[in-house]
C-alpha cells in the first residue's frame, strides 16, 4: 500500500514533487537533449493549465524535482472550467457530451498535486516510449512529494532544487547556459519565468530593488557550502565574480541571515534545514 500523500484544499499550498526513471543504475534517459526539452514542455504545459504557479525545477539525468504553489480549492465559473478544458482538449467535441459530473471533476483535478503529476508522467511516458522505442512505464513507482509548509521551507527547497546540477558535480554555476540549461535557475538567468511563481512572492522579505540580487548571493552561498564532506560546490572565483560573501556579509549586519544547525521538524514532517532568515510566515 502506498504511503498518505500530504495535501490542503483550503488554503494555498506549496509541494516539492521528485519522481526517478525506471532502469539500470547508470541509465540516463533524460540527458538527451530531446527528452528533458520534451519533460520541461509538458511540466509548462501542465502548470499553465492548473490552478498552480511553478517555484522551480531541475531535470537531471535519470530524475527530476518540481516544486509548485497550488491556489486554494475554489469553484471555477463554467466559462472558466471551459477555458480549462480548451487548453487540454484541443477538440471541442472531446468535452461536448460532458455531464455536470464531469465538469465537478475537473475542477477538483484543477487544485489536486497529485492529478497534475499524473498528467505530466503519463503523458511524457507516452511521448518518450514511442520516441525511442521502448515499452512499460518510464517512470520508477509512484512520484514522490513534500508538503512545505512555511517560507523557510520553501526557500531553502528552492535553493536545494536549483544546485543539483552542482552537487552532481556537472556544472560549477547553477544557472550557466553552456553548462545547465535545465532549472529554473537557468530560465529565471535569462528573464524567461514569466510562467512560474516570481522571486517577489518567493522572497517577500526583501525590497523589489534587491530581490534579483539577495536570490543570487543566497543561492550561490549555499551552493559554496559542501553538502557532504568532500562535497561539490561553486568555486570561490565564482562568489567573488559575483559578489556573494559581501552581499552575505551585509545581511548578517542587519540581522536577516540567520540560521538552526538542525532540520526542523514540523509534527513529524523534515523541512530540509531552516532557511537563513528571520522571517517564519506562511506562503500566501
Amino acid at each position: 500500500m502506498g504511503r498518505p500523500r500530504l495535501k490542503i484544499d483550503n488554503a494555498p499550498a506549496c509541494y516539492h514533487c521528485y519522481s526517478r526513471a525506471n532502469g539500470p543504475l547508470g541509465d540516463f534517459p533524460l540527458d538527451a537533449p530531446a527528452a528533458h526539452r520534451k519533460l520541461l514542455e509538458i511540466i509548462r504545459h501542465y502548470v499553465l493549465g492548473y490552478s498552480c504557479e511553478a517555484i522551480g525545477f531541475s531535470i537531471m539525468g535519470n530524475h527530476y524535482h518540481l516544486m509548485v504553489r497550488f491556489e486554494a480549492f475554489r469553484r471555477l465559473s463554467q466559462e472558466e472550467l471551459e477555458e480549462r478544458a480548451r487548453h487540454f482538449y484541443l477538440k471541442r467535441e472531446q468535452t461536448a457530451h460532458w455531464t455536470q459530473l464531469h465538469w465537478e471533476r475537473l475542477n477538483r483535478r484543477l487544485f489536486d498535486v497529485s492529478e497534475l503529476m499524473r498528467n505530466i508522467q503519463i503523458v511524457y511516458t507516452k511521448w518518450h516510449n514511442r520516441r525511442f522505442g521502448r515499452r512499460g512505464s518510464f517512470w520508477e513507482g509512484r512520484f514522490k512529494s513534500t508538503l512545505l509548509i512555511n517560507l523557510d521551507a520553501v526557500q531553502e527547497c528552492l535553493f536545494y532544487v536549483e544546485l543539483n546540477p552542482v552537487r552532481a558535480g556537472l556544472a560549477e554555476r547553477p544557472e550557466r547556459l553552456k553548462q545547465w540549461s535545465r532549472s529554473s535557475a537557468h530560465l529565471r538567468n535569462l528573464k524567461e519565468d514569466h510562467w512560474m511563481l516570481s522571486l517577489e512572492e518567493i522572497f517577500p522579505e526583501v525590497p523589489l530593488w534587491e530581490v534579483d540580487q539577495h536570490y543570487r548571493a543566497r543561492l550561490f552561498y549555499r551552493g559554496a557550502l559542501p553538502k557532504d564532506p568532500g562535497g561539490k560546490v561553486i568555486p570561490e572565483q565564482v562568489l567573488r565574480e559575483e559578489g556573494v560573501r559581501e552581499w552575505i556579509t551585509g545581511l548578517r549586519r542587519q540581522g536577516r541571515y540567520l540560521r538552526r544547525r538542525h532540520p526542523i521538524l514540523h509534527g513529524g514532517l523534515a523541512c530540509l534545514r531552516e532557511q537563513r532568515s528571520l522571517v517564519l510566515q506562511a506562503v500566501t
